[in-house]
This record gives C-alpha cells, sequence and structure tokens, in this order.
C-alpha cells in the first residue's frame, strides 16, 4: 500500500490565488505612541508646569516608548503576517485543536463530511496524538482545514487540505 505524502496547510495556502500574506494590524501600539506623542507635545507647549503634569508628561512619554518599541519588535521579529482572503477581504486566524487516538475515527470521519460544528464537539485532548489546523476568518465565512498526526515529535500531514465555505451566517 503507497503513502501519500500531502503538503502542509501553511504552504499550501499561500500557493492559493485567493490567498496572500498580509500585516496584522496591532492598533494598541500604535495607541501608545500616540500617548507619548501627546506627552511629548505637552511637555513642549506647556513652559511650566508643576509636579503633578510633570509626572503625567513623564509617564505618557514612557508608554510611547513602550509602544514604539513593542511595534519594532513585533514586525522584525514578531509573528506579524497572517494570510489574507481576498473575496472576503479578511485575515484568516490559525487555531490548533489537539486530539487523542481514541478520538481518530470520529474526527477524520467528520473531516470527510466538511462538518466543522461536529469536529468542534470532538473531545478534545492536551496530548496531541493528531492536531487538526483551522485558518478562518473572524466570521467563520471560510475555512481551510488540515490534520496532522504526532510521529516522534514531529507533525506529519494525514490529510488534504480542505476549504469550506460557510454561507448560512449573517452578512
Amino acid at each position: 500500500m503507497e503513502k501519500t505524502e500531502f503538503k502542509s496547510i501553511d504552504k499550501y495556502i499561500y500557493e492559493l490565488p485567493d490567498i496572500r500574506k498580509r500585516l496584522r494590524p496591532i492598533y494598541w501600539a500604535w495607541g501608545c505612541v500616540l500617548c507619548g506623542m501627546a506627552g511629548f507635545l505637552l511637555n513642549r507647549t506647556i513652559p511650566t508646569h508643576g509636579q503633578g503634569l510633570s509626572a503625567l508628561i513623564a509617564a505618557l512619554v514612557v508608554v510611547g516608548i513602550f509602544g514604539a518599541g513593542t511595534i519594532v519588535a513585533y514586525y522584525l521579529i514578531g509573528d506579524c503576517k497572517a494570510p489574507y482572503y481576498k473575496p472576503l477581504h479578511r485575515l484568516l486566524t490559525r487555531e490548533y485543536f489537539f486530539y487523542s487516538r481514541n478520538e481518530k475515527s470520529q474526527l477524520f470521519e467528520m473531516f470527510d463530511k466538511k462538518d466543522m460544528a461536529a469536529i468542534d464537539k470532538v473531545k478534545k485532548n492536551a496530548l496531541p496524538d493528531y492536531t487538526f489546523v483551522r485558518y478562518s476568518d473572524k466570521d467563520e465565512k471560510v475555512y481551510f482545514a488540515q490534520i496532522f498526526e504526532s510521529k516522534n515529535g514531529k507533525e506529519i500531514p494525514a490529510t488534504e487540505v480542505i476549504m469550506i465555505k460557510n454561507d448560512k451566517t449573517n452578512s
């Protein structure tokens, strides 16, 4: 019996014409930078200020520096890119679910039926014999999913990548 090797979902989805890589926004850090800029502007526009305002300005500047440092680190060494699904104009989020060998038949059966609701109901486990990887948008209108099997500490694709469009959700 010949064993089929499947391509990993992480490589497969970026080969699709409807998927591209896009930067994930980090709004809270940009808000921190704006607070720091406000503190800097207050310091420059108010020539004399008391101890309380001086402490507030210093705190705002520190928050701004923290935000700027976070942005630089996030975009240089962080996980700042995500798949973007063009037809829906949405970023896709990666999720992991772990299952034991006892749940294999039920997991694969629901996967073959492309039934995400049923897969969500299968009993999960902390020890990953099987890992179900799913990329979906925030409204869960589209899914890309694959099951990986854990062998000798490595995750090996056990199924092909499937795509499910969920048209039942309200727009």
